[in-house]
């Protein structure tokens, strides 16, 4: 029980910590290379055949997923609605506020648009050996 209860401070003082440097910073990346240079990693876990498995290092996607879930500010989604859940909210409403301006504010493209990737050496170039294009 005692680890237990300190491991919720850690996750509480991680979150935060992650929330404050967002703000600082302002890039994702900043935060997973802060969080690296401090050695932290994400969490160790145990796979169901009883295989552990070491934390991997914290990466971008890792804080963007954090900074959206709305756990954080004490709310639970259901079926696609949001609801008040049972615990208390750790990041502020103020700071979770700031943080989503400060994300929509840095998305430099449109995340539905997906830009066709163009090959300027596409049907050009083909294996010696094969035949098989590159």
């Amino acid at each position: 029980m005692g680890a237990e209860k300190g491991n919720i401070w850690i996750e509480r003082w991680l979150s935060r910590l992650v929330f404050r440097s967002y703000l600082k910073y302002g890039s994702a990346k900043a935060v997973s290379t802060e969080l690296e240079l401090m050695g932290i990693r994400g969490k160790a876990w145990t796979t169901r055949k009883g295989v552990k498995r070491d934390g991997q290092k914290v990466n971008n996607q890792m804080i963007y997923r954090m900074l959206k879930n709305q756990l954080y500010i004490g709310m639970v989604e259901h079926k696609g609605n949001l609801y008040p859940g049972e615990h208390q909210a750790i990041i502020e409403q103020e700071t979770w506020d700031q943080v989503q301006i400060m994300l929509k504010s840095n998305m430099n493209h449109d995340s539905t648009r997906r830009t066709p990737k163009v090959n300027p050496f596409a049907g050009m170039i083909y294996c010696g050996s094969c035949g098989g294009a590159f």
